[in-house]
């Protein structure tokens, strides 16, 4: 049946009426073309009635109790002001070690406050969005609906007057919040929503409660994949690595070991970020190629990995791939300070001065595209050295007698493996 309640509901968020028919009641609301929710909802009556009106008449008086009770609790809500919540927040305990959840906001504005001194973003707005952005854990609306926190923080914040950005930004907190869901829509908010999930990636990591097995109560898989998702999607500048560094450095807890627990979250997060190519498909040894040498970006991270997948379909990378293992392991093998230039009036044989000639040729235009991030482009300049590699190993002979010969030879391979791995270490590509 199709039943109806009064106009004047809709002045309440859309979303705390959804809430109160679903939760209480199991009722479906009904949206327009437009999706804003309309005075009217569905219910399934397990009856044959021969008066229709009267279920539906039924259904309506259990309804709009629950629903004035949603406009009572934000009527009260908006009258005793978000800001003023917080020193409740004082009594909320976020996690022993950790503090309360007052403490967690003020390490989210410190990380808030590094984002603006190296990203475009408003001073003004990140210091309100941080104050605010637990403040409606403590509203009487979330204390009834636990699941409309962050979205009724939006829409107080807005209430009281706020900069919609900072409105937004609140309410956007928690995405994505599930798999397939969107990222945040405003830089405000994609940077709100980064400092709050590492600040409890980091602070559970330091108190020894990371995920085993299945496991997970503080849900740090899906803040990992969160963060991933967020910086893959966008263009923010961050170094996934400094953030790791500055967020575990804003955790008060004497005597931690701050360097294992950057490097088990980092760790964490790589998983997971492998995990997720792999799951897109992408075979393992590109992931590994890229990954290991560890992008600060994850977008540029992204790049990487396609172009990587292309290149190892090329005729060429077989070759390559192989010279490059090879290169690896001669100047693992090398004890000898290896200089950084190569001599020329050093070059003996034909086919060390032709790589040599070949890999200046492409050197400049290769470092252009590199760092134009045009990973593609830069592969195929790679591509014209597999021939004078080839011909260099079966034709010279790098561990010369002659030390200065040898050493310069070595040079030569030292710029060819810089080469390679400017991109991705190819020579964890399985051809």
């Amino acid at each position: 049946v199709i039943g109806s309640f009064d106009q004047d509901f809709l002045n309440v968020p859309a979303e705390a009426l959804v809430s109160s028919m679903q939760k209480h009641q199991k009722y479906f609301p009904v949206f327009d073309h437009d999706n804003n929710l309309m005075p009217h909802f569905i219910a399934l009556a397990n009856i044959e009635s021969t008066d229709e009106s009267q279920v539906i008449k039924g259904f309506e008086k259990v309804i709009r109790p629950r629903l004035a009770d949603a406009r009572f609790f934000w009527e009260q809500d908006i009258k005793k002001g978000l800001e003023s919540n917080f020193k409740m927040l004082e009594k909320m305990t976020f996690e022993k070690q950790l503090g309360t959840i007052a403490d967690k906001c003020r390490r989210i504005k410190e990380t808030m406050f590094h984002f603006a001194l190296h990203l475009d973003l408003d001073i003004l707005h990140a210091e309100r969005s941080s104050v605010l952005l637990k403040c409606d854990l403590v509203t009487d609306m979330v204390n009834e609906f636990p699941d409309l926190q962050g979205i009724m923080g939006g829409y107080y914040a807005k209430a009281q007057g706020e900069d919609d950005e900072v409105a937004l930004a609140i309410k956007d907190q928690y995405k994505p919040a599930f798999s397939g869901d969107n990222i945040p829509s405003t830089d405000l908010g994609k940077l709100l929503s980064i400092a709050d999930k590492m600040d409890t990636l980091c602070g559970i990591f330091a108190v020894g409660k990371k995920p085993t097995g299945n496991k997970d109560p503080f849900a740090l898989r899906r803040a990992s994949l969160g963060i991933i998702k967020i910086l893959q999607e966008s263009k923010l500048a961050i170094n996934i690595y400094e953030l790791i560094e500055f967020s575990v450095n804003q955790i008060a807890i004497e005597g931690l070991d701050k360097k294992q627990i950057r490097t088990e979250v980092e760790d964490f997060i790589n998983q997971r970020l492998k995990h997720n190519y792999l799951e897109q498909g992408i075979s393992h040894d590109v992931v590994d190629a890229v990954m290991d040498l560890k992008p600060q970006k994850l977008t540029d991270c992204n790049e990487r990995i396609l172009a990587c997948e292309e290149f190892k379909n090329d005729i060429s990378a077989p070759a390559l791939a192989a010279a490059n293992k090879r290169i690896s392991n001669i100047l693992k093998k090398s004890e000898e300070s290896i200089p950084d230039k190569v001599t020329l009036m050093l070059l003996k044989e034909d086919h060390e001065k032709n790589l040599l000639g070949a890999i200046e040729s492409i050197k400049r235009r290769y470092s252009q595209e590199v760092e134009n991030r045009q990973y593609n482009q830069a592969f195929k300049y790679l591509t014209s050295l597999a021939t004078p590699v080839d011909n260099f190993f079966d034709n010279v002979m790098v561990n010369d007698e002659d030390a200065t010969t040898r050493l310069n030879r070595l040079a030569i391979l030292k710029q060819l493996n810089d080469m390679f791995k400017a991109i991705a270490n190819i020579s964890l590509l399985e051809i």
